[in-house]
């Protein structure tokens, strides 16, 4: 027997227990080992009977949902987690749920025992990403002009809302309202967070990463990520020992002790290890950062105002715990993630009416082989990405026939899928007299 809990709220919405009999306490479901699968599965009257056939069909049905929603989107140059979300409102009770049979046939009461442990499983493997994409080491490159944007794109949301807030709070009469109202300062903490993950993530998207606007966002998300982290991680510490001062400031000591054994011994630690084992010895990772120019233009400033506005996965679950916590209610919920989705669309929608990345190539439309001098070298760039595309660059060299006179300057690019960094980088590849171990860019 498997004993678990559900929230009110779940019961609420996809049971058929009226909210007057609702407790206000975590529901209680049992269920039975024996009903997870069997081997006899095709010989049961329904195979929806057991949890594991129903989870694969959620599943299924799931990534039907996002399949659809992401190709009827995919015109407008939508971004996916739009479609990700859409597709669960049309599964959900808004929509394909309100059939009574297809509720309670699809989504039981008890298998959302199952599916609280995939979900909880795949934040967990999301968040891990999270952390192993995102290099801390980009912020001692960071300009002053890129951690005042970063700083400020914090801090002036949050003061304006919280100040709006408790203003709210002082003059609001209407005692129905006020659990509503006491929400508000939590609320405006939340919707001033910036995640670098998700503004890298929109900028992909976009296309626009690698281009000069997108290279300032990502160095400025970085700095308003450390902020945010600081806010998130205050505020959790806060209301868990509000009343007891010392375990706060105990708690905060902990934390930049650990962090400062993290940075200080064990990741030069990981770098020596590194330098010892790797062949070739690459450039420090400081490709992807930009300086700042004195007098940005307005258009540019727009662009990046818009960039930073980006919310996405990370704050989808931030406003989840806080509603599991009862720090807000189901209005404020709902209209938290409405905002962060049509917020992003809507940006997404409006960026490339802005901001064209390719102006900056209309000067290369004139550097032509026609508009070059005779008897002068001519430059190219090698693009490879496997090892099976070197013949055909060296037939394609081998066809410009240089001579003594017009001789050609060859210059490699090695192409890499980055699987575990959010940021672009550029890298120059060192060729040392020996190396240890077989590297990927060696036999190029």
């Amino acid at each position: 027997m498997m004993v678990s809990t559900m929230e009110p709220e779940n019961v609420l919405v996809f049971g058929s227990m009226p909210k007057t009999q609702m407790i206000q306490s975590s529901h209680l479901v049992c269920s039975n080992f024996s009903k997870l699968t069997n081997a006899r599965v095709f010989y049961s009257s329904s195979p929806l009977t057991l949890m594991l056939p129903l989870l694969l069909l959620q599943l299924s049905l799931g990534s039907a949902a996002i399949l659809v929603t992401f190709y009827l989107l995919r015109p407008f140059g939508l971004p996916l987690i739009l479609a990700q979300v859409l597709g669960g409102v049309l599964l959900g009770p808004s929509l394909l749920c309100r059939i009574p049979g297809l509720l309670n046939m699809i989504f039981p009461i008890r298998s959302f025992l199952l599916m609280d442990v995939v979900s909880t499983m795949g934040f967990m493997f999301y968040f891990f990403l999270v952390g192993v994409q995102t290099d801390i080491w980009l912020l001692k490159k960071i300009t002053k002009k890129s951690f005042a944007i970063g700083f400020f794109s914090v801090a002036v949301p949050m003061i304006l809302t919280l100040g709006m807030s408790l203003l709210w709070m002082q003059f609001n009469v209407n005692p129905n309202e006020k659990k509503k109202v006491d929400s508000l300062p939590e609320i405006a903490k939340a919707e001033s967070l910036v995640s670098f993950q998700i503004v890298s993530y929109y900028l992909s998207e976009l296309r626009v990463i690698n281009s000069e606007i997108g290279r300032v966002a990502l160095s400025s998300s970085m700095v308003s990520t450390l902020c945010s982290t600081c806010v998130v991680t205050s505020n959790i510490l806060w209301n868990q020992s509000k009343d007891d001062l010392s375990g706060f400031f105990q708690s905060i000591c902990y934390g930049i002790i650990f962090a400062s054994l993290v940075c200080c011994i064990l990741g030069p630690l990981l770098l020596w290890e590194m330098k010892h084992t790797l062949g070739g010895q690459p450039l420090k990772q400081g490709a992807s950062l930009c300086a700042l120019s004195c007098q940005m233009p307005q258009r540019d400033a727009i662009v990046l105002g818009f960039f930073m506005t980006f919310q996405g996965v990370i704050e989808l679950d931030l406003f989840r715990r806080m509603k599991r916590k009862q720090i807000i209610g189901d209005e404020a919920f709902s209209a938290m993630c409405l905002t962060a989705l049509i917020g992003s669309g809507v940006v997404a929608l409006v960026v490339p009416c802005f901001y064209d990345p390719s102006k900056r190539y209309e000067g290369y439309y004139g550097r032509t082989l026609a508009h070059s001098r005779h008897n002068s070298e001519l430059r190219v760039l090698v693009c490879i990405h496997e090892e099976q595309n070197v013949p055909s660059a060296i037939n394609v060299l081998a066809t410009l026939k240089p001579t003594k006179q017009s001789p050609i300057a060859v210059y490699m690019l090695h192409m890499v899928e980055l699987m575990g960094s959010a940021t672009p980088l550029l890298m120059r590849q060192k060729r040392p007299k020996k190396l240890s171990t077989r590297t990927r860019a060696q036999p190029l």
